[in-house]
């Protein structure tokens, strides 16, 4: 018997465009698809696994329409028996329009999977015909079942877990349904050498460490998936899953622990580490805890067993919220656990909500000054996220609200990206198959203010953390900075296309750099000051990371674009001072700081604090990375006849310092100027030689 698998599509045009480096960092293999591969080849069933993300990435192709052609191709040539799909809800109208397909083309039966199937089970039977069958919850105990009744040597009534569809059309929900696989080490290693030959030098590989979390936050989905059950593999078995990973993929890549909420039996995640922790080869790996669900010690154990990496879901900066969506997560312990994880070495990522319907302003205001605080207080070490919420089908907050959710076209991060019209009538049409396309219209505030929310804090808090930090400290809120923003963009944008799926980055920026001009008005001169000069610094380290090329292989040299910059803030003071919420230097009364600003790769800039003449030499000049060897005299004498001003020791002095830069990093130091402007500030980009 053969079978293809089929993965979800997810932003599509984001992929076609992705740099090799960039994709390998953020793909993720189909965790519950290649558990599945696994029990069907261990029964002799031939799989092949099509992964409608790699397609799109691969060839290049941005069109979502296009990408499902090139998968209903590669179903073709695989000619199988049957087909299965997983699913997931940003990508649900993919996932029925190819089944669709499959079965209209091909007659072949299809067979739907994962959590989104699961949820709306009999809905989807109703509204697409030529799917035959959706196994509902783990599927894994009931695949042996279900290839028998592939096989005709049983009915499809009696495979548990299978809503099924009769021979007279009618839809059947399952006969019988299992318990819960309650020890995850008796499944099969998961049938990664799938990916092995297209993820090479990947630089995160993910697997499932356990399934489920108690909690009774009522956005949540996998609540009805994994029945809030909580199970955790052993560090036996996750040690060898790790090393099957290795084998397959090298020993370097991160390792994304996949559950829900680790964190929560701090016992068995301390069993497991401390097998993680003497293992021969300590792999670094991520995961998923609740702030107040770990302790200091239990960070340091996690950290031993090679943890360089924690998520976080603190969703709203509100008791009132937190107590309302069920959530109830001491935010007293928030900023503590990030201090403990930072001590260690950790990164950190603070992920939260906007949108929920007992949410008032001053609410949403609170949420957005924990960001801004977050931001300012670690300065890059700790990465935020903000989602607008959808109501998921299944959830407490969708059977509370489905009769008043509302459709609007603004889909935030939960739809991958825009949609296209011929699935949008789908959409609406089907109001259960694709909740998270809706929303639950807020109670306190218009809908259209959460739009754009999203971008806000991945382009500009994130983007402006010291300028965001300074502007809250000065008086002006998290919550006013957003609305001024937000006025600036709807100049040129419609609201429904803030979202961060549809506006680029630098739009995002510069009209933050714009609504500064206006935040700053009431601010005193040293305020206004400091702010002003702030956002020039953090402008020019975002017009340096623009402007790194897209198509960066890991195996060529990052192309070298210098940024110098004159400034009458010292970064590391205000820094300090941010952390420690102490006062600002007085900028009006300090002289010149120069900056230069390198990117080391397609994630990383390295910021360097230069003295004046060494940064007015740097920005006279130009560079590449080249191992040849600077001709020194010649620079010399040319950057003396550019300084008459200056004596020839003070020249050479600084030239020295230049030289001795240009040898650490690898830069080919030219005398030929290659300078562009960074927009706003007026300071010079040091280019391309």
């Amino acid at each position: 018997m053969q079978t293809v698998l089929v993965g979800t599509l997810s932003f599509a045009s984001a992929l076609a465009g992705a740099n090799r480096e960039r994709f390998l960092s953020e793909f993720h293999m189909p965790l519950g698809l290649l558990s599945v591969a696994a029990v069907l080849e261990a029964r002799g069933v031939a799989v092949t696994i099509v992964d409608p993300n790699l397609i799109a990435w691969e060839e290049h192709i941005e069109n979502a329409d296009e990408v499902r052609e090139r998968v209903l191709e590669r179903i073709d040539e695989a000619a199988p028996d049957w087909v299965g799909f997983t699913s997931l809800c940003d990508s649900y109208h993919h996932t029925l329009a190819l089944s669709e397909e499959v079965g209209r083309r091909f007659g072949l039966p299809v067979i739907l999977g994962g959590p989104q199937a699961s949820a709306v089970a009999r809905e989807t039977l109703e509204a697409v015909p030529e799917i035959n069958g959706i196994l509902m919850g783990e599927a894994e105990g009931a695949l042996v079942t279900l290839i028998e009744a592939m096989a005709g040597e049983r009915p499809f009534a009696e495979v548990p877990n299978l809503a099924w569809r009769d021979t007279d059309g009618t839809v059947a929900l399952p006969v019988k349904t299992l318990p819960l696989i309650e020890d995850l080490d008796s499944l099969p290693i998961p049938a990664f050498h799938h990916y092995a030959a297209q993820l090479k030098d990947v630089r995160f590989v993910s697997m499932e460490a356990g399934r489920g979390c108690p909690f009774k936050c009522d956005f949540c989905s996998t609540a009805l998936f994994w029945q809030r059950r909580y199970r955790l593999k052993s560090g036996v078995r996750m040690l060898e899953e790790m090393e099957r990973l290795g084998e397959l993929f090298g020993k370097t890549p991160v390792v994304r622990f996949i559950h829900d909420m680790i964190s929560v039996d701090k016992r068995a995640l301390s069993a497991a580490c401390i097998v993680l922790a003497e293992a021969a080869q300590t792999r670094q790996w991520t995961c998923s805890v609740r702030a107040d669900c770990v302790t200091p010690d239990l960070l340091s154990t996690m950290c031993r067993a090679g943890c360089k990496s924690i998520y976080i879901g603190v969703e709203s900066g509100s008791e009132r919220v937190q107590k309302a969506m069920g959530k109830r997560l001491n935010l007293d312990r928030v900023f503590p656990c990030v201090d403990a994880a930072k001590a260690l070495g950790m990164d950190v990522t603070l992920s939260f909500m906007a949108g929920f319907p007992q949410e008032t302003l001053a609410d949403l205001g609170l949420t957005l000054e924990i960001i801004v605080e977050a931001n300012g207080r670690w300065q890059g070490g700790v990465a935020t996220q903000m989602h607008v919420l959808a109501p998921y089908v299944g959830t407490e907050l969708f059977q509370r609200y489905e009769n008043q959710l509302e459709v609007d076209g603004y889909y935030s991060d939960q739809a991958g990206e825009m949609i296209a019209a011929p699935d949008l009538a789908r959409i609406r049409a089907y109001p259960r198959l694709f909740s998270n396309f809706r929303y639950v219209p807020p109670r306190y505030y218009p809908r259209s203010l959460l739009m754009g929310i999203d971008s806000f804090v991945y382009a500009v808090t994130s983007e402006f953390p010291l300028t965001c930090a300074l502007l809250s400290r000065y008086g002006v809120s998290a919550l006013n900075q957003f609305q001024a923003w937000r006025y600036v963009m709807d100049i040129d944008f419609a609201p429904e296309n803030l979202s961060i799926a549809a506006l680029p980055t630098l739009h995002a920026r510069q009209g933050f750099t714009q609504a500064c001009d206006t935040l700053i008005a009431t601010l005193d001169t040293k305020a206004k000051v400091m702010v002003e000069e702030t956002c020039r610094y953090e402008n020019a380290i975002g017009c340096v990371a623009v402007d790194k090329p897209l198509q960066a292989d890991l195996q060529a040299p990052f192309p070298l674009k210098i940024s110098v910059l004159s400034s009458r803030v010292d970064v590391d003071r205000l820094k300090h001072a941010l952390a420690e919420k102490k006062t600002f230097a007085d900028p009006t009364s300090t002289p010149a700081y120069w900056y230069v600003f390198e990117p080391l790769n397609i994630d990383s800039i390295n910021v360097l604090s230069v003295p004046p003449l060494v940064g007015v030499v740097l920005e006279k000049l130009s560079y590449r990375r080249d191992c040849a060897r600077t001709d020194e005299l010649a620079v010399v004498a040319a950057v003396a006849k550019m300084f008459t001003g200056y004596g020839i020791s003070e020249v050479e002095q600084a030239c020295g310092e230049v030289f001795k830069m240009a040898r650490e990093r690898g830069w080919l130091i030219s005398t030929a100027p290659a300078m562009s402007q960074i927009p706003g500030n007026g300071s010079a980009v040091a280019g391309i030689s």
